[in-house]
């Protein structure tokens, strides 16, 4: 049997990517979810805007790949900027229609750790 000519994580973002329909405003994390949103934009989606994780707000795709969720290339020429708070607070009112962020920490039930609460010391 022969290998397949691209890796599972080029699949998904390609798959993921399909998601994103055209005017759509995407909550997009760092890693992969920002491939996925920058492929919509230059492919499908040329009228998606990209909220990224850490405040910046962009109408075109970042001119490099960030590697942090406050990385410079995310705000250099984005049409706007505001803090995490801010980011996190338009999640909540629903302002977003479509959301990717990535699973740096998955548990066994597949729960993502992008919150905590309590003494993270008696974790």
């Amino acid at each position: 049997m022969t290998a397949p000519a691209f890796k599972l994580t080029e699949l998904m973002a390609i798959r993921c990517a399909k998601e994103i329909n055209d005017g759509e405003v995407v909550f997009v994390g760092v890693g992969l979810p920002l491939v996925v949103a920058g492929f919509a934009m230059v492919s499908h989606a040329k009228n998606m805007v990209m909220f990224t994780e850490g405040g910046a707000i962009r109408a075109t795709a970042a001119p490099g790949l960030a590697i942090t969720v406050d990385d410079p290339c995310l705000f250099t020429n984005a049409d706007a900027s505001f803090g995490m708070l801010s980011t996190m607070a338009a999640l909540q009112r629903g302002e977003v229609d479509v959301a990717f962020i990535g699973g740096a920490q998955i548990d066994k039930f597949g729960n993502i750790n992008s919150t905590g609460a309590g003494d993270w010391s008696k974790r």
